[in-house]
Protein backbone atom coordinates (compact mmCIF):
# COMPACT_ATOMS: atom_id res chain seq x y z
CA UNK A 1 0.00 0.00 0.00
CA UNK A 2 2.77 2.29 0.90
CA UNK A 3 5.10 1.47 -2.12
CA UNK A 4 2.59 2.16 -5.34
CA UNK A 5 4.06 0.97 -8.67
CA UNK A 6 6.21 3.73 -10.61
CA UNK A 7 3.96 4.66 -13.06
CA UNK A 8 2.29 8.21 -14.35
CA UNK A 9 -0.82 7.75 -12.36
CA UNK A 10 -1.45 6.78 -9.21
CA UNK A 11 -3.72 3.42 -9.13
CA UNK A 12 -7.28 3.72 -8.84
CA UNK A 13 -8.31 1.26 -6.71
CA UNK A 14 -11.83 -0.04 -7.25
CA UNK A 15 -14.94 -0.50 -4.55
CA UNK A 16 -15.00 2.97 -4.37
CA UNK A 17 -17.80 4.75 -4.07
CA UNK A 18 -18.85 8.53 -6.19
CA UNK A 19 -16.21 9.51 -8.18
CA UNK A 20 -15.42 8.01 -11.45
CA UNK A 21 -11.53 7.63 -13.05
CA UNK A 22 -11.59 11.11 -14.98
CA UNK A 23 -12.45 12.62 -11.59
CA UNK A 24 -9.50 10.63 -10.10
CA UNK A 25 -7.09 11.47 -12.26
CA UNK A 26 -8.44 15.40 -12.12
CA UNK A 27 -8.00 15.11 -8.56
CA UNK A 28 -4.51 13.77 -8.87
CA UNK A 29 -3.82 16.73 -11.32
CA UNK A 30 -4.52 19.52 -9.02
CA UNK A 31 -2.29 17.25 -5.86
CA UNK A 32 0.57 17.17 -8.76
CA UNK A 33 -0.03 21.05 -9.14
CA UNK A 34 -0.09 21.89 -5.97
CA UNK A 35 2.73 20.10 -5.28
CA UNK A 36 4.85 21.54 -7.93
CA UNK A 37 4.01 24.72 -6.54
CA UNK A 38 5.23 24.39 -2.69
CA UNK A 39 8.13 22.53 -5.07
CA UNK A 40 8.97 25.75 -7.12
CA UNK A 41 8.37 28.06 -3.80
CA UNK A 42 11.37 26.12 -1.92
CA UNK A 43 13.41 26.17 -5.02
CA UNK A 44 13.18 22.13 -5.57
CA UNK A 45 12.75 19.93 -8.26
CA UNK A 46 9.17 19.64 -9.22
CA UNK A 47 8.14 16.45 -9.69
CA UNK A 48 6.66 15.59 -13.11
CA UNK A 49 4.18 13.06 -11.75
CA UNK A 50 3.00 12.29 -8.00
CA UNK A 51 4.51 8.30 -9.02
CA UNK A 52 7.89 10.43 -8.82
CA UNK A 53 7.43 10.63 -5.40
CA UNK A 54 8.12 7.09 -4.90
CA UNK A 55 11.22 6.20 -7.12
CA UNK A 56 14.25 5.17 -5.27
CA UNK A 57 17.79 3.61 -5.66
CA UNK A 58 15.99 0.47 -4.59
CA UNK A 59 12.45 -0.75 -4.29
CA UNK A 60 11.55 -3.82 -1.74
CA UNK A 61 8.09 -4.74 -0.63
CA UNK A 62 7.91 -6.71 2.41
CA UNK A 63 5.08 -9.18 1.04
CA UNK A 64 4.21 -11.92 -1.11
CA UNK A 65 4.01 -11.51 -5.27
CA UNK A 66 0.44 -13.49 -4.65
CA UNK A 67 -1.08 -11.49 -2.70
CA UNK A 68 0.02 -7.76 -3.84
CA UNK A 69 -3.45 -5.84 -4.27
CA UNK A 70 -1.59 -4.16 -7.19
CA UNK A 71 -1.03 -7.24 -8.63
CA UNK A 72 0.22 -7.03 -12.48
CA UNK A 73 0.49 -3.51 -11.92
CA UNK A 74 3.95 -3.81 -10.78
CA UNK A 75 6.62 -5.31 -12.72
CA UNK A 76 10.05 -6.67 -11.72
CA UNK A 77 9.20 -5.95 -8.35
CA UNK A 78 11.80 -7.43 -5.29
CA UNK A 79 9.62 -9.13 -2.73
CA UNK A 80 11.51 -9.64 0.20
CA UNK A 81 8.40 -11.49 2.14
CA UNK A 82 5.98 -10.38 4.54
CA UNK A 83 7.32 -9.17 8.09
CA UNK A 84 5.41 -9.42 11.34
CA UNK A 85 6.08 -9.98 14.91
CA UNK A 86 7.06 -12.99 16.78
CA UNK A 87 4.11 -15.14 17.63
CA UNK A 88 2.87 -14.80 21.27
CA UNK A 89 -0.79 -15.98 22.45
CA UNK A 90 -2.53 -18.78 23.88
CA UNK A 91 -1.37 -22.74 22.57
CA UNK A 92 -5.14 -24.27 22.06
CA UNK A 93 -5.00 -27.56 21.90
CA UNK A 94 -7.85 -28.76 19.15
CA UNK A 95 -11.19 -30.19 19.72
CA UNK A 96 -12.31 -33.49 18.59
CA UNK A 97 -12.70 -34.02 14.66
CA UNK A 98 -11.06 -34.91 11.37
CA UNK A 99 -10.85 -31.59 9.70
CA UNK A 100 -9.55 -28.66 11.38
CA UNK A 101 -10.56 -25.11 11.10
CA UNK A 102 -8.71 -22.29 12.37
CA UNK A 103 -11.12 -18.66 12.53
CA UNK A 104 -9.96 -15.37 13.33
CA UNK A 105 -13.10 -12.54 13.27
CA UNK A 106 -11.97 -9.17 13.27
CA UNK A 107 -13.08 -7.03 15.94
CA UNK A 108 -15.14 -5.12 13.62
CA UNK A 109 -17.51 -7.66 13.52
CA UNK A 110 -18.60 -7.35 17.17
CA UNK A 111 -20.43 -4.83 15.76
CA UNK A 112 -22.38 -6.97 13.29
CA UNK A 113 -24.30 -9.07 15.21
CA UNK A 114 -26.25 -11.23 12.97
CA UNK A 115 -23.24 -11.60 10.62
CA UNK A 116 -21.31 -12.82 13.63
CA UNK A 117 -23.77 -15.18 15.24
CA UNK A 118 -24.06 -16.41 11.00
CA UNK A 119 -20.21 -17.51 11.17
CA UNK A 120 -20.30 -19.18 14.55
CA UNK A 121 -23.44 -20.90 13.37
CA UNK A 122 -22.02 -22.00 10.29
CA UNK A 123 -18.75 -23.11 11.85
CA UNK A 124 -20.19 -24.83 14.64
CA UNK A 125 -22.30 -26.99 12.37
CA UNK A 126 -19.92 -28.20 10.01
CA UNK A 127 -18.44 -30.76 11.05
CA UNK A 128 -15.16 -30.07 11.39
CA UNK A 129 -12.76 -29.13 14.42
CA UNK A 130 -12.92 -25.50 15.22
CA UNK A 131 -10.83 -23.10 17.44
CA UNK A 132 -12.67 -19.75 16.65
CA UNK A 133 -10.76 -16.50 18.29
CA UNK A 134 -12.89 -13.50 18.12
CA UNK A 135 -10.77 -10.64 20.51
CA UNK A 136 -13.15 -8.91 22.76
CA UNK A 137 -16.16 -11.62 23.07
CA UNK A 138 -17.77 -11.34 26.37
CA UNK A 139 -17.67 -14.20 28.46
CA UNK A 140 -21.20 -14.90 27.91
CA UNK A 141 -20.58 -15.17 23.83
CA UNK A 142 -17.65 -17.37 24.47
CA UNK A 143 -19.42 -19.88 26.65
CA UNK A 144 -22.40 -19.77 24.50
CA UNK A 145 -20.69 -20.74 21.27
CA UNK A 146 -18.30 -23.04 23.09
CA UNK A 147 -18.96 -27.13 23.30
CA UNK A 148 -19.16 -30.22 21.51
CA UNK A 149 -16.29 -29.64 18.51
CA UNK A 150 -15.89 -25.93 18.33
CA UNK A 151 -13.93 -23.62 21.18
CA UNK A 152 -14.29 -19.64 21.17
CA UNK A 153 -11.48 -17.45 22.92
CA UNK A 154 -11.88 -14.05 23.49
CA UNK A 155 -8.00 -13.70 23.55
CA UNK A 156 -4.90 -14.10 20.79
CA UNK A 157 -3.60 -17.80 19.66
CA UNK A 158 -0.45 -18.78 18.89
CA UNK A 159 -0.68 -18.14 14.96
CA UNK A 160 2.13 -20.74 14.17
CA UNK A 161 1.00 -23.15 16.10
CA UNK A 162 -2.20 -23.34 15.07
CA UNK A 163 -1.60 -23.01 11.63
CA UNK A 164 0.30 -26.14 11.61
CA UNK A 165 -2.74 -28.34 12.24
CA UNK A 166 -5.34 -26.06 10.61
CA UNK A 167 -6.47 -27.73 7.04
CA UNK A 168 -8.78 -24.13 6.51
CA UNK A 169 -8.54 -20.80 8.01
CA UNK A 170 -11.60 -18.26 8.03
CA UNK A 171 -10.22 -14.89 8.18
CA UNK A 172 -11.25 -11.33 7.31
CA UNK A 173 -8.34 -10.60 4.95
CA UNK A 174 -5.86 -8.90 6.72
CA UNK A 175 -2.57 -8.88 5.11
CA UNK A 176 -0.51 -10.06 8.08
CA UNK A 177 -2.52 -13.15 8.69
CA UNK A 178 -3.39 -13.79 5.10
CA UNK A 179 0.72 -14.53 4.44
CA UNK A 180 1.11 -16.24 7.57
CA UNK A 181 -1.54 -18.96 6.13
CA UNK A 182 -0.10 -19.03 2.70
CA UNK A 183 3.15 -19.56 4.05
CA UNK A 184 1.82 -21.93 5.97
CA UNK A 185 0.18 -23.87 3.07
CA UNK A 186 -3.25 -23.41 4.57
CA UNK A 187 -6.15 -22.71 2.60
CA UNK A 188 -8.40 -19.67 3.07
CA UNK A 189 -11.98 -18.56 3.25
CA UNK A 190 -11.65 -15.12 3.66
CA UNK A 191 -14.51 -12.22 4.96
CA UNK A 192 -13.07 -8.85 4.29
CA UNK A 193 -14.16 -6.24 5.89
CA UNK A 194 -13.21 -2.90 4.41
CA UNK A 195 -11.68 -2.21 0.86
CA UNK A 196 -8.06 -2.70 1.75
CA UNK A 197 -9.32 -6.50 2.71
CA UNK A 198 -11.74 -6.60 -0.30
CA UNK A 199 -8.17 -6.01 -2.56
CA UNK A 200 -5.99 -8.53 -0.59
CA UNK A 201 -9.15 -11.66 -0.73
CA UNK A 202 -9.65 -10.97 -4.84
CA UNK A 203 -5.79 -11.26 -5.29
CA UNK A 204 -5.85 -14.66 -2.71
CA UNK A 205 -9.24 -15.84 -4.99
CA UNK A 206 -7.79 -15.23 -8.49
CA UNK A 207 -4.20 -16.97 -6.96
CA UNK A 208 -6.82 -20.06 -6.08
CA UNK A 209 -5.84 -20.61 -2.69
CA UNK A 210 -8.64 -18.72 -1.01
CA UNK A 211 -12.84 -18.72 -1.07
CA UNK A 212 -14.34 -15.00 -0.74
CA UNK A 213 -17.78 -14.00 1.04
CA UNK A 214 -18.40 -10.32 1.05
CA UNK A 215 -19.72 -9.00 4.55
CA UNK A 216 -23.13 -8.17 2.93
CA UNK A 217 -23.68 -12.17 1.87
CA UNK A 218 -22.27 -13.95 5.17
CA UNK A 219 -25.54 -13.85 6.29
CA UNK A 220 -26.91 -15.82 3.73
CA UNK A 221 -24.18 -17.48 2.18
CA UNK A 222 -21.18 -18.36 4.93
CA UNK A 223 -22.51 -22.13 5.98
CA UNK A 224 -22.39 -22.86 2.19
CA UNK A 225 -19.24 -20.93 1.28
CA UNK A 226 -17.72 -22.53 4.70
CA UNK A 227 -18.80 -26.44 3.01
CA UNK A 228 -17.40 -25.35 -0.14
CA UNK A 229 -14.09 -24.51 0.79
CA UNK A 230 -13.15 -27.81 2.99
CA UNK A 231 -14.17 -29.99 0.02
CA UNK A 232 -12.12 -27.74 -2.69
CA UNK A 233 -8.95 -30.05 -2.89
CA UNK A 234 -7.56 -28.26 -5.93
CA UNK A 235 -7.80 -24.69 -3.56
CA UNK A 236 -5.46 -27.37 -0.91
CA UNK A 237 -3.04 -28.27 -3.77
CA UNK A 238 -2.67 -24.66 -4.60
CA UNK A 239 -1.79 -23.57 -0.84
CA UNK A 240 0.78 -26.03 -0.62
CA UNK A 241 2.32 -25.66 -3.58
CA UNK A 242 2.46 -22.21 -2.64
CA UNK A 243 3.88 -22.92 0.82
CA UNK A 244 6.19 -24.85 -0.55
CA UNK A 245 7.76 -22.29 -3.01
CA UNK A 246 8.26 -20.02 -0.24
CA UNK A 247 9.67 -22.88 2.15
CA UNK A 248 12.15 -21.17 4.05
CA UNK A 249 10.96 -17.91 4.21
CA UNK A 250 10.24 -16.53 7.67
CA UNK A 251 10.73 -13.08 10.17
CA UNK A 252 14.09 -13.48 10.47
CA UNK A 253 15.60 -14.52 6.44
CA UNK A 254 13.46 -11.58 5.46
CA UNK A 255 14.82 -8.80 7.96
CA UNK A 256 18.00 -9.96 7.79
CA UNK A 257 17.58 -9.38 3.46
CA UNK A 258 16.19 -5.98 4.12
CA UNK A 259 19.11 -5.21 6.30
CA UNK A 260 21.51 -7.08 3.36
CA UNK A 261 20.08 -4.67 1.11
CA UNK A 262 20.58 -1.09 3.14
CA UNK A 263 23.99 -1.90 3.72
CA UNK A 264 25.18 -3.34 0.10
CA UNK A 265 23.45 0.15 -1.18
CA UNK A 266 25.36 2.10 1.78
CA UNK A 267 28.33 0.68 0.30
CA UNK A 268 27.83 1.47 -2.87
CA UNK A 269 27.26 4.98 -2.53
CA UNK A 270 30.25 5.20 -0.37
CA UNK A 271 32.32 3.75 -3.51
CA UNK A 272 30.86 6.23 -5.97
CA UNK A 273 31.20 9.65 -2.62
CA UNK A 274 34.07 8.68 -0.55
CA UNK A 275 33.23 11.47 1.64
Amino acid sequence: WELPPGRQHLPVFPHGRGAGREALIDTEARVLANSQEVCRREDLSPPGCLGQLYEADRRLVTGLAELDCYGPQRRGQDYVGPLYGEDFGVRVAWPRGTRKVFAYLQPGYMHEPAALDAALAGLRDCGAAVVACVPGAPKTMIEAWSGGSMRVLGEPVHLGAILRGADLAVTNAGAVTMSRCALAGVPMLLLPFQMEQRLNAARAKAAGFAHVVQKENVRAGFARALRRALDDAACTRVAAALANRYRGQGLRRNVGKIVSDIEDLCASERKINPK
